[in-house]
């Protein structure tokens, strides 16, 4: 059983995912798609000169991670006495390639040679069977395959040594002891891996030796090998200028909000987060995995339809409509014939795993999320286009209201409950409406009435069914045959006004239900916590919590707290403005995944709604 992987940032293209840990190594690349495969167990730097030879990971590094601004170059600054080491990681825009660029600077009072160390134990579709890597003398480079997946690995320096690994064999020895005592060893099949190690000469006091090494995937043994030759002759620095220049121009093209730079860093970065989590087929996922595994959640690296529309409508916010776009049509080609969306997917569009429960509210939010974003483009030709394909969501959602005016029961919103809940209730009626405002547009009239009609009615039922008198609150969920009332404070009540708009945000039912949710809810230090007593990774305050209820009290004019609010998640973020799902707040450490797609699709729309006000 792994345990849970080092997640501190990510880079990529759409087709490639990668992740870095809190020491700047690689910890997983996914390729062709940004959520399977994964091919990599472990990655490592390393530096040799006259005197020692160490990781950049080991103790006596410290190691500080950022973003390069404006872009998705992840910066690594290590120092260790006499020696710093710049490197940049990222993704080619265009092409199938990883990039590490290291710059080592001779801070001492003498003269060094320096080498340059890479260890790489590729695990290919994230299977340590039947792996094959070979060193290849007239590249200089080391080739790891399997199937149809090939990655060659070299750099535009000179060889010094290599060494091709069992990585299951010889496990009492440290990676560099493996690496010697196999050294010029040029094949190994099984649970393998591979160590290159490049001279960079004679470095004098203040002076920079510097190599890229690159990472080139690829579906033959020709294609890669022909990527990194190319790749091998560019100059290294202007292939950096020329991807932050590229991220420059995506985010000209983004509504920016003026506020002041912590707000405006940070609400860059979830742009720029959140397009890196967008596969190139459309999906977007709810956060790179952490937990493959399943040891401590059910997974986060899936397209979860509702934590994907949240974030649609995030990037239609912000002016970002091509990514949203490809979203939505994505989710209309995953429909299933009864215009059903299961709770997630791989970015295939394949059905990721999920309870034998009915989930609803992400058909529901769907729907929503759609009306939003042709409101936003007004290109009524995709609607029209499409129209078949919505009308059988929307029929879908309406035949599951019954005659008692409420939907049959289902996972909540959290998938710990079965029930009739409070927000997919109205989420159903916000769906339901929004598809009654697109029949309009494609004037399908009698559908238009049907499901006006049935949104109506279920608006009644929540009205009849989930008020208690006795505790002044809405209740997340009813229970039985009897409709048992469950007055549990929780968060997503906050759904029944925002953003379905089924109970206006100033009705005063609606403020004493939400009263008694910051009474119960709120942390010491200002976080939400999702429901009482939820003891998800030891139970702490959510991000997305957080900016949820900030969402609210900006809708009910309570500026001044949605800013307190705000500014809690901006504490949140961690040294490459990444926001995790929660803190762990008596140390203030970041629990669960990072970054969290949704918390950064709810912090870029409360910024903006927080501007317009």
């Amino acid at each position: 059983m792994r345990k849970k992987l080092d997640v501190e940032g990510i880079f990529g293209n759409g087709k490639i995912l990668g992740t870095i840990g809190s020491t700047g190594d690689i910890t997983q690349i996914f390729w062709p798609e940004i959520d399977f495969p994964s091919h990599i167990i472990k990655t490592k730097v390393g530096i040799a000169n006259n005197f020692s030879t160490s990781w950049l990971s080991s103790t006596g590094w410290k190691n500080e991670i950022s973003y390069l601004p404006g872009s998705n170059v992840i910066q690594i600054i290590s120092r260790k006495k006499g020696i710093r080491v710049k490197r940049n990681v990222f993704a080619l825009a265009d092409e199938d390639t990883i990039v590490i660029k290291v710059e080592v600077e001779n801070k001492s009072s003498k003269s060094s040679n320096f080498k340059l160390e890479f260890y790489s134990d590729f695990s290919i579709m994230d299977c340590p069977r039947a792996n094959a890597i070979y060193y290849d003398s007239t590249s200089q480079s080391m080739i790891s395959y399997k199937r149809d997946y090939f990655f060659a690995l070299g750099a535009n320096a000179n060889m010094d040594t290599y060494s091709c690994i069992r990585a299951d064999k010889h496990k009492e020895l440290g990676l560099r002891m493996r690496a010697k005592s196999t050294a010029e060893s040029t094949y190994a099949i099984g649970d393998v891996a591979g160590y290159l190690c490049w001279n960079l000469g004679d470095v004098n006091p203040g002076d920079i030796g510097q190599a890229s090494i690159f990472i080139c995937c690829g579906n033959s043994l020709e294609e890669v090998q022909s990527k990194l030759e190319e790749k091998k002759k560019l100059d290294n620095q202007k292939v950096l200028e020329n991807n932050i220049e590229e991220t420059i121009s995506f985010l000209s093209k983004t509504t920016i909000p003026k506020v002041d730079e912590n707000r405006r860093k940070l609400f860059e970065r979830s742009v720029l987060a959140i397009r890196l989590l967008c596969d190139r087929k459309g999906g977007i996922l709810a956060a790179p995995e952490f937990d493959a595994d399943f040891s401590f959640s059910r997974g986060y690296g899936y397209v979860y339809v509702r934590d994907g529309v949240y974030a649609a409508y995030a990037l239609d916010c912000a002016a970002q409509h091509n990514l949203s776009r490809k979203f939505y049509e994505w989710l209309i080609k995953s429909l299933n014939p009864l215009g059903f969306l299961y709770p997630r997917y791989w970015t295939a569009g394949l059905i990721g795993s999920h309870s034998d429960i009915l989930q609803i509210d992400g058909t529901a939010i769907f729907l929503w999320g759609l009306k939003e974003h042709i409101a936003f483009t007004e290109d009524n030709d995709f609607l029209n286009g499409n129209w078949e394909r919505v009308k059988l969501a929307a029929d879908y959602l309406s035949e599951l209201v019954n005659e008692n005016k409420l939907l049959a029961p289902s996972i909540d919103i959290w998938e710990e409950r079965t029930g009739i809940h409070a927000y997919t209730t109205a989420s159903v009626y916000a769906g339901l409406k929004a598809a009654s405002e697109m029949a309009l547009i494609v004037e399908d009239n009698d559908k238009q009435d049907i499901w006006s009609f049935t949104s109506d009615r279920l608006r009644e039922g929540f009205n009849e069914n989930f008020w208690d008198r006795e505790e002044g609150t809405f209740a997340r969920s009813l229970f039985s045959d009897e409709y048992i009332k469950d007055c549990t404070a929780d968060i997503s009540l906050l759904g029944v006004s925002i953003p379905f708009q089924m109970i206006p945000p100033n009705n005063k039912k609606m403020l004493k239900t939400i009263a008694k949710l910051e009474k119960v809810l709120k942390s010491e230090t200002g976080g939400i916590f999702r429901f009482e007593n939820d003891d998800y990774f030891g139970g702490n305050p959510w991000t997305l919590t957080t900016l949820w209820l900030a969402w609210y009290k900006l809708e009910i004019g309570r500026e001044e707290e949605a800013e307190k609010l705000i500014d809690w998640c901006i504490r949140s973020k961690n040294n490459l403005d990444l926001l995790p799902e929660q803190i762990r707040e008596k140390i203030w450490k970041k629990e669960s995944a990072i970054p969290l797609t949704w918390s950064h699709a709810l912090y870029i729309i409360t910024t903006l709604k927080l501007e317009e006000k």
